[in-house]
């Protein structure tokens, strides 16, 4: 009876030690399952920005003396430079500058239809005035009698070296003139598109 007694308790103990071990080994697994596992995952973004405005830069450089021209009888000038006009922008479609003359700004001041500038004076009889040929480099411009102005450089992409084109003037002068200073003003714009 003893061992029987031995066996049952024996047996007890086999199954509450086998079940404990189990025990225990489940709560490793558990604990490597939950140390293991996959967690969630976490971002956090950082934008790096810069912005670069837009720029045009327009320069007009008197060349010799365009406020000195020679107004006597007989005189004829041809191609004379009178500015250097330096153009740039970053802007990706492209720029316009525009070329406008004072006096045919004004009306009425020059004669030729009104597509060619002049120099003028107030004190000159009527029609007394120097027709100006205004070229950009090789090729004559022919103004827009409506607005006095006409487009000196049409670009349609960006141009962020920058562009040099002279300005240059022809004229002839005829006949002995009323004494004055005799004048036009050209005006260059540039505008992005």
């Amino acid at each position: 009876m003893i061992l029987k007694e031995e066996y049952q308790m024996f047996e007890r103990r086999y199954h509450i030690g086998h079940f404990f071990g189990l025990a225990i080994l489940f709560a490793i697994a558990a604990a490597i399952v939950v140390l293991y596992a996959p967690r969630s995952a976490q971002n956090a973004d950082l934008l790096l920005k810069g912005s670069v405005p837009a720029s045009t830069t327009l320069t007009v450089t008197a060349q010799g003396t365009p406020a000195a021209l020679t107004l006597t009888d007989p005189t004829t000038v041809t191609a004379l430079t009178v500015a250097d006009v330096f153009e740039k922008s970053n802007w990706p479609a492209g720029y316009t500058v525009t070329l406008a003359s004072a006096n045919l700004v004004a009306g009425g001041r020059c004669a030729g239809g009104a597509t060619t500038p002049c120099l003028w004076s107030d004190l000159a009889d009527a029609g007394e005035v120097v027709a100006l040929t205004v070229l950009k480099g090789a090729s004559a411009l022919t103004f827009n009698a409506g607005t006095g102005s006409v487009t000196w450089s049409d670009i349609s992409t960006k141009n962020k070296t920058g562009t040099h084109n002279d300005a240059k003037i022809s004229y002839v002068v005829n006949t002995l003139l009323t004494a004055d200073d005799y004048e036009d003003t050209l005006t260059f714009t540039i505008a992005t598109k």
